[in-house]
């Protein structure tokens, strides 16, 4: 954005040649005025510049921090639910009805969210 090409260059120029062309026309007053608009815009496009490198600089820290973190914590395996652990406990299945085992024949039980009926 405060590049030489950036938006904030831009205005810069337009403001500048707009005080430009008021002085060339005896519009002095607003010539000056421009002038000290413009002026003002460069130290926001250096300030933004200011900023940026700021923020990149902490953006590039904290990647590397994040990376070093990552590098020394010990190699968690996939959370899998337990064998042991009854279906019933699991929070999607609470409030649903025991579930029987099932057999071939058997069509599973339906499941609906809560707030939706199913469509039997």
């Amino acid at each position: 954005m405060s590049s030489d090409f950036g938006a904030v260059s831009r205005l810069h120029q337009l403001v500048g040649m707009a005080a430009q062309w008021c002085q060339e026309r005896g519009v002095r007053r607003y010539g000056a005025e421009l002038d000290a608009l413009a002026e003002r815009i460069t130290e926001i496009g250096e300030e933004l510049h200011l900023v940026n490198e700021g923020l990149a600089g902490e953006l590039a820290s904290r990647s590397d921090r994040l990376a070093a973190a990552v590098s020394r914590s010990p190699a968690r395996p996939a959370r899998t639910p337990s064998p042991t652990a009854p279906l019933s406990a699991s929070p999607a299945l609470r409030g649903t009805q025991a579930l029987a085992p099932r057999t071939a024949e058997t069509p599973p039980p339906a499941v609906t969210r809560p707030g939706h009926r199913s469509a039997r």
